[in-house]
This record gives C-alpha cells, structure tokens and sequence, in this order.
C-alpha cells in the first residue's frame, strides 16, 4: 500500500477522533443541565472512550513511524471506529430539538458501522500477522469499510426502544453481537497462528492484547457503571497496552 496513503489516512483518523471529542464535549456542557445523572455517566463514558483512543492512536502513530508494518496500520484503523460512539451522544438532543429528530434514524447505523469497522480491522490485523500478502491491503481495506457500511445499513433496529445506552434498540442487535463476536476471536487466533507461523512470542501478546481489547470495548458499550465498567477500561487499556509492546518489540528486532 502506497506509504503516502497510509500516512495521510492515519492522520485523518486523527483529526476525526479530535472532533468526535468536540463534538462529545460540546454536547455534554450544553445539555448538562437538562441531563438525569444516568445519562451524564453515559456522555462521561463515552467521552472517555474516546479520548483514551486518541491517546492510543498517538502513540501507535509513534510506533508507525518505526515501521509500516499493516499489523499496526490496521490497528490504528480499528482504533478508529471507536469515535464513531461519539453520535450516540447526538440522540439525546434528536428529542429536545425536532428539526434534529431525522438523525435519529441514521445514528445507531453509524455506531454500528464504527463497531463493525473496528472489528474487520483487528480481523485483518491478524490476517497479515499470520504472513498475508502485503499487497492486498488496500483491497482487503476496501472490502471492510464497504461489508462494513452494508451490515451497518440493513441489520434491523428496533426504533421504538431506546434505552440508557443512548442507543435506539437498547443493545445491540443479536446477529450483529454474533458477527462482531466472529470476527474478534478471528482475529485473535490469527495472531497465535503468526506465533506459530514465525516462530515468535511477540505475536502472543499481541493477540491476548486483541483480546483484552475487544473484550473491553464490549463491555464498555452497554455504559453500565460499577465492576463492570472499571473491568471493560481495565480490558480496554491492558489490551492496547499489550498489542502496543506486542507489535514494538516484534519489528524492533527483526
């Protein structure tokens, strides 16, 4: 893949997820006095979220610099459909404001498009950590962000439900939790399949960081406080930790 492409495309992602935290902020100030503190917690949590994956964007952009390995530039890509939460913090107002209310119908597809894209990356990820052909990477790209956008627009949602999640259909739809389930524990055997592939225990860490990674990101999505919420952060930034030392330590030393 053209290293120009890969630069600019990190960079977007960047930019993206720096106004997703604008957008979530600004939000949660306007509304906060209108807000029941149930769904402050839940703006709060979502913010975090965000903010958190911009950090970890950074400083995998950190290790890009080192290496453009598609490990690490397909990471970067599925920490990038983490801010695609961000529009769940635009349903609230879909309610206050009535010239707002046609969003509502477009707002769950777009999370789940973030959701989906996040997890056909990490799948990708660990495709290429197994010894997949560096040319396909803009073609398995492509196909991602388009399977992606296809599932997001035609899983069904039921618009009459919309619970604390800020999210209409109060979780995610069944066969969405089943694809999304498939492709992260895809992606993580194709990391301990690079392992035994390569001959190197890097590529260990790497995939129980996908892991922790993908377990956290689902335990945060239903925005419940408490053991379960520390426990999916916990997930969340050990996971990215782990995949961060996992991938440095690989191309350091070969």
């Amino acid at each position: 893949m053209n290293k120009k492409f890969q630069f600019y495309t990190v960079y977007a992602i960047l930019i993206f997820t720096f106004l997703m935290i604008l957008l979530s902020s600004g939000f949660l100030l306007y509304s906060w006095p209108l807000l029941s503190i149930t769904i402050r917690y839940a703006f709060i949590i979502i913010l975090t979220e965000i903010s958190f994956s911009f950090i970890f964007i950074l400083l995998f952009r950190s290790i890009f610099t080192k290496t453009s390995s598609p490990e690490i530039f397909f990471i970067i890509l599925a920490l990038g459909g983490i801010p695609f939460e961000a529009f769940r913090t635009l349903v609230y107002p879909t309610h206050l404001f009535s010239k707002l209310y046609p969003l509502y119908n477009f707002l769950p597809r777009a999370v789940y498009f973030g959701k989906l894209l996040t997890a056909l990356t990490l799948f990708i990820s660990g495709l290429f950590s197994t010894g997949f052909s560096l040319q396909k990477q803009k073609s398995l790209l492509g196909l991602a962000v388009l399977l992606a956008f296809l599932l997001s627009t035609t899983v069904p949602i039921d618009f009459s439900v919309n619970g604390a999640i800020l999210l209409p259909g109060s979780r995610s739809p069944y066969i969405m939790q089943n694809i999304l389930y498939s492709f992260y524990i895809l992606a993580w055997l194709n990391y301990l399949t690079g392992a035994l592939i390569k001959k190197n225990k890097e590529f260990i860490f790497a995939g129980m960081g996908i892991a922790l990674f993908a377990a956290g990101v689902e335990l945060i999505f239903p925005l419940h406080t408490g053991v379960c919420l520390f426990t999916g952060f916990g997930f969340f930034l050990s996971g990215l930790t782990l995949i961060a030392y996992g991938i440095n330590k690989i191309y350091s030393w070969m």
